[in-house]
């Protein structure tokens, strides 16, 4: 979209560079491309397997799967930022999903919904960075508040996976 917008000369790219800090575009794509790497060179594999030994078995991965998802993600995901969760542990997770027989589709959409729980910092999301940056909310404002939406964003989901997806 954004080159069709150059093509039209609808956009100049000067418009483009002055408000882009490349850094984070390329810290982002960076993120993407070892994920992509680690599903492609087997080290998710590798990872998922020695997962699986120090959980002690497929039983016990099925069973804890859910729970590790619905609070460790969140909290990564408020550390490092939703894009960088999925990226980097995704492959490691769905390998881990296949290699135990789960629904590999609603892991990944378990995974992606408890990515986005990332309320209490605000570098985690975009739309939180924005917020922040009008001066409008403080640090001690999504601490006060983020804890009680993620919190309820949590139950939430654990109520859905257990009745509608069936997935406990």
């Amino acid at each position: 979209g954004a080159s069709l917008f150059m093509i039209f000369g609808l956009v100049k790219w000067d418009d483009y560079n002055r408000g882009t800090t490349w850094g984070v575009v390329l810290l982002y794509a960076a993120v993407v491309m070892l994920g992509t790497s680690l599903y492609e060179r087997g080290a998710a594999e590798w990872l998922a397997q020695s997962v699986l030994k120090l959980a002690g078995g497929k039983w016990e991965v099925v069973t804890l799967m859910p729970w590790v998802l619905v609070f460790v993600v969140p909290l990564l995901s408020n550390l490092m930022g939703a894009i960088g969760v999925v990226s980097i542990f995704g492959p490691v997770i769905l390998k881990l999903a296949s290699i135990c027989g789960m629904n590999c589709g609603l892991i990944g959409i378990f995974l992606a919904v408890a990515s986005s729980f990332a309320h209490i910092s605000y570098s985690a999301s975009p739309a939180s960075n924005i917020a922040f940056s009008t001066g409008y909310v403080s640090l001690l404002d999504y601490a006060r508040l983020g804890w009680k939406m993620t919190l309820i964003s949590v139950i939430v989901l654990l109520f859905i996976s257990r009745y509608w997806w069936s997935f406990f």
